[in-house]
């Protein structure tokens, strides 16, 4: 929870401008949905992990994962990028 990483991450995506803009209640529903997306994340991996029973989870199968979950990372931070830079006046 406290890796530089993380914390990026919670920025991004509760510190979105329109997400301040629409007040405290909205951040707290954003910071909810985000705790839920990932909490049943890491319950989706922890079952399949016990059905596979760890002999089927390669090297491979891990990096397919991380490789997926950094890619979703990046959109998110292109995403806000696109959107800060609109939001700059020229």
């Amino acid at each position: 929870m406290s890796s530089p990483w993380n914390i990026a991450f919670w920025l991004a995506v509760i510190g979105r401008a329109e997400t301040l803009q629409a007040g405290p209640a909205t951040s707290l529903v954003v910071a909810g949905a985000v705790l839920l997306g990932t909490n049943l994340w890491v319950l989706l991996i922890c079952i399949v992990v016990v059905l596979l029973r760890l002999r089927f989870a390669s090297g491979a199968w891990k990096a397919a994962a991380e490789g997926a979950t950094g890619l979703i990372m990046l959109a998110f931070a292109v995403d806000g990028i696109a959107r800060l830079a609109a939001m700059l006046p020229y």
